[in-house]
C-alpha cells in the first residue's frame, strides 16, 4: 500500500494541475525535463518509511520473530521497486520521445528550458549527419 500511496497521491496532483492552460503546459514540461524522478524518488524512500516498517512488524519496537520476517522483507522491497519501475516506464515516453519531450522548452524554469533546447538541437544535429552520411 504505502508505494501505490505515493502514486495515488501524484494522481490526484495532476488533476489539480490540468485544471488550467498554464498548470497543464508546466506539468508537461516537468514531464519532459524529467521531474517524474521525484516521484520514484518517493516511492523508493518508502523503504525507509518508519511507520511502514512497524505496521509490517519490521522495525526494532515490533515483537515479531526474526526468522517470520525474511519473506515480508523480500515481499515489501519487491513490490516497492515494481512500483517504482512501472512509474518509470509508464513516463518515460515523456522525456525521451518525440513529439512530447519537445514540451520541455515551455519550462517556467528557464534553465531547464534551455537545457531541453539544447538537448533538442543536438537530436536535430545527430539526425542531420546521419541523413547526410
Amino acid at each position: 500500500w504505502y508505494p501505490q500511496h505515493v502514486v495515488q497521491n501524484e494522481l490526484l496532483s495532476i488533476l489539480v494541475e490540468v485544471k488550467t492552460r498554464a498548470g497543464n503546459i508546466q506539468l508537461q514540461a516537468g514531464w519532459a525535463n524529467r521531474g517524474y524522478a521525484l516521484t520514484i524518488g518517493r516511492i523508493l524512500a518508502v523503504l525507509n518509511n518508519l511507520t511502514a516498517m512497524d505496521r509490517l512488524g519490521l522495525s526494532p519496537a515490533s515483537r515479531v520473530e526474526v526468522s517470520s520476517t525474511g519473506d515480508v522483507v523480500y515481499y515489501f522491497a519487491k513490490h516497492t521497486e515494481l512500483t517504482a519501475v512501472d512509474r518509470l516506464w509508464s513516463m518515460l515516453p515523456h522525456s525521451e520521445l518525440p513529439p512530447k519531450y519537445f514540451s520541455g522548452i515551455l519550462d517556467a524554469d528557464a534553465a531547464a528550458a534551455d537545457i531541453k533546447l539544447e538537448i533538442i538541437k543536438l537530436d536535430l544535429f545527430v539526425v542531420e549527419e546521419a541523413l547526410n552520411s
